[in-house]
């Protein structure tokens, strides 16, 4: 039982770790689009999040989650994708109304967004990755 505890811990750390690096490029692109290139706000949101799926999906499947069956890739990209959309679109969704309806500063927004989403992320990414019940 210990055993599962430090597996669970070392899964938990990794996922971090690598989302880490996913929303750290996010927030780069970001603030970069946004404030040095005055791109649209929504739209570098956008693109700082395809990149993120992209490092997440390669960390999360190889790395947190250790699956490196060959067969499943298409499905597993498929389900992970699928996944980043619904997250995707419910990021720009709450951004667009707490920054535009309620004045709320869009960095801020964006943060609390992405923890609220990680928790998704880590259980949903689970099964994906793992299957039902690992």
């Amino acid at each position: 039982m210990e055993d599962k505890k430090i597996t669970r811990l070392n899964e938990i750390i990794r996922f971090c770790i690598s989302g880490g690096v996913g929303v750290g490029l996010n927030y780069v692109i970001l603030y970069f689009l946004t404030e040095k290139l005055h791109v649209w706000y929504l739209f570098s949101s956008l693109v700082g999040f395809l990149v993120n799926v992209i490092s997440n999906f390669i960390f999360q499947r190889f790395w947190t989650f250790q699956n490196k069956k060959e067969a499943d890739i298409k499905k597993h990209l498929f389900s992970y994708f699928a996944l980043r959309i619904f997250l995707l679109l419910l990021n720009s969704v709450c951004l667009y109304l707490f920054v535009t309806v309620y004045d709320f500063w869009y960095m801020g927004v964006q943060f609390v967004l992405t923890i609220v989403l990680s928790c998704i992320s880590y259980f949903v990414s689970k099964r994906i990755f793992k299957g039902k019940g690992k």
